[in-house]
């Protein structure tokens, strides 16, 4: 079989071929170990911030939980969340992430369809977050209710 003036030898589509998957299995390693490092990071997060002060422990879980958080505009307000101290501050976190992920929640919880989400649900919304975001298992949801709760979301 003839090659085309300029196409690349066989044995060298193979090897450039071979680099290519190689680089792909070790980015999702990687990612996946940069996810398991947030996760541990944030859940760590959560433990610690129980040892602090009733009014430093949102901001403190919302810095250790923020890197979980895929989406840009909603990582960012866990930030901002973090750095506020007013009483407005866990529904703004809620309008911006239900921004942020309404469009991609299956089913859509009741933060999605309500006129103007409040911190009442912030609970099913950021369970639904992260069981979106964290394999769509029951612990990612857990994790996710647990952080709502810690941020400082009603319960009932």
């Amino acid at each position: 079989m003839k090659r085309r003036k300029g196409a690349l030898p066989p044995h060298v589509m193979i090897v450039l071929f071979a680099a290519l998957v190689s680089a792909f299995a070790i980015g999702s390693i990687l990612g996946k170990r940069v996810e398991q490092d947030n996760l541990r990071g944030c859940r760590d997060g959560v433990a610690e911030a129980a040892k602090l002060l009733p009014h430093k422990r949102p901001s403190a879980v919302a810095r250790a939980c923020a890197p979980l958080v895929v989406k840009k505009p909603c990582r960012e307000a866990f930030g901002a969340f973090a750095d506020d101290t007013s009483p407005a501050r866990l529904g703004a976190l809620v309008r911006t992430c239900r921004d942020a992920y309404c469009d991609r929640l299956t089913p859509p919880p009741e933060a999605c369809t309500a006129k103007v989400p409040t911190p009442d649900h912030a609970v099913a919304l950021f369970s639904a977050i992260f069981r979106q975001e964290h394999g769509g298992t029951d612990d990612a949801a857990a994790l996710g209710r647990t952080i709502a709760v810690a941020l400082g979301a009603p319960t009932e």
